[in-house]
């Protein structure tokens, strides 16, 4: 019984793995069919529908291998070689493999190369870079808002070729101007002659970038006093008197100062800060130690208010009087290039409406009668100068002669408000 059955065994294995070989090649044949399947539709159909073919091909294809046909020679298979059992018969098909629908080609992207942050960013060549322009913002430093500095800035500002560029800045004067000047704060400025030479002397660095463009219009020292002081000169007064002067730093004051520099004496006299203004002038007309120091164009809107007040009065006698500024020391300041700072100048009934400012005095005998009329006082006159600064002129070399030109052609305007004649 042993030589019968020991030929049995190696039948059973034979008929094994033909069966095995069998169910490979029968689910090879089945995939390899669905395959071709799948290409044969997606070649057949829109892409879109073409798409929606192989998914629905691919999802009816298991993920796990096919179960086998239940067949005898498959049950004996498994149960013979249970290992193979757990071989993928039908591979599985990744969603990556899925390959989308044709698209336009497209350029790779390129991430963008941030400049350094201490490098600027390169300029588009469509939009270039604006060079530094002809017409860039001009700043003027003028004076109180209803001054005649801020008066005249504002007509020389509409009379160049860009008005809109120009910005006129209200200060407390020629002192506040020339600082913000050489600060930076604005590039044209008004200033009074004396200021600008005593600020030169003091501060020659300060004032090392700046030069005087053009002169404007001729400013004049108005010096009032009450009558009864008896005062009729600037050299009377002494160390009873309060001069009203104004702001700090203003023309008015740095003025005075350039005096007491020249005349020492002068320094006793008693210095008031207070805004130069009607109530100033009220305070004038009403006491007997009170002066006020004014320097404006002849004829001033002040003055004239000052002219009125004096003799309004129940018996029309005058209150104050302008007193004549003409020490011998003032005639001998001079400016770098040696010219006289003041020139002297009369006032008198012809040049202003001041003729209740003005002592009376008598004229030559006519039928027999000395008739009384204005007299007049010797003043100094001081120019008001724009004022610029050098490396403006430099960088926009044009904008000179515009100005020049503006200056000149506001000439008119600005005599008529600054000094009006009647």
């Amino acid at each position: 019984m042993e030589e019968d059955a020991l030929p049995i065994r190696p039948r059973f294995l034979l008929m094994a793995c033909a069966g095995a070989l069998s169910l490979f090649a029968v689910s090879a044949t089945i995939a390899w069919r669905q395959l071709s399947s799948l290409d044969t539709v997606a070649a057949a159909q829109p892409e879109e529908t073409a798409l929606a073919a192989r998914r629905e091909i691919l999802s009816a294809v298991p993920a796990e291998r096919a179960p086998p046909a239940p067949t005898t020679a498959g049950s004996v298979l498994a149960e013979a070689v249970p290992e193979l059992v757990t071989m993928d018969l039908v591979p599985t098909v990744a969603a990556e493999a899925v390959i989308p629908l044709a698209g336009p080609e497209l350029p790779p992207a390129v991430p963008a190369q941030m400049p350094p942050a201490s490098q600027p960013a390169p300029t588009s060549p469509l939009v270039q870079e604006p060079a530094a322009s002809a017409r860039a913002l001009l700043r003027i430093c003028a004076g109180s808002p209803t001054g005649n500095y801020t008066f005249a800035a504002r007509e020389i500002a509409t009379r160049l070729a860009v008005p809109g560029e120009i910005e006129v800045l209200a200060t407390a004067g020629s002192g506040e101007n020339l600082r913000r000047l050489a600060a930076g704060d604005c590039e044209l400025g008004f200033s009074q002659a004396d200021v600008l030479a005593l600020r030169t002397v003091e501060h020659p660095e300060e004032m090392a970038g700046l030069d005087p463009l053009k002169r404007v219009y001729g400013e004049y020292v108005h010096l009032l006093c009450p009558t009864a002081s008896g005062w009729t000169t600037a050299g009377a007064l002494d160390g009873r008197a309060r001069l009203i002067l104004g702001g700090e730093g203003s023309g008015t004051a740095e003025t005075w100062r350039a005096f007491t520099k020249a005349v020492p004496a002068l320094r006793a006299v008693q210095r008031v800060n207070d805004p130069v203004n009607l109530v100033a002038v009220n305070r004038v007309k009403d006491s007997r130690d009170t002066c006020m120091l004014w320097i404006s164009g002849l004829n001033s809107g002040d003055m004239q208010g000052a002219n009125r007040m004096s003799t309004n009065t129940p018996d029309g006698r005058r209150t104050m009087r302008l007193v004549a500024v003409s020490n011998p020391e003032l005639r001998g300041l001079r400016l770098a290039d040696g010219q006289p700072i003041y020139r002297f100048e009369g006032i008198d009934a012809r040049s202003g409406a001041y003729e209740n400012l003005l002592d009376p005095r008598s004229g030559p005998l006519r039928d027999g009668k000395r008739p009384v009329q204005p007299g007049s006082v010797v003043v100094p006159v001081v120019d008001a100068v724009l004022v610029v600064r050098r490396d403006f002129l430099a960088r926009l070399p044009g904008r000179g002669s515009e100005i020049v030109a503006a200056v000149e052609e506001a000439g008119p305007a600005i005599w008529a408000r600054v000094s009006p004649r009647r």
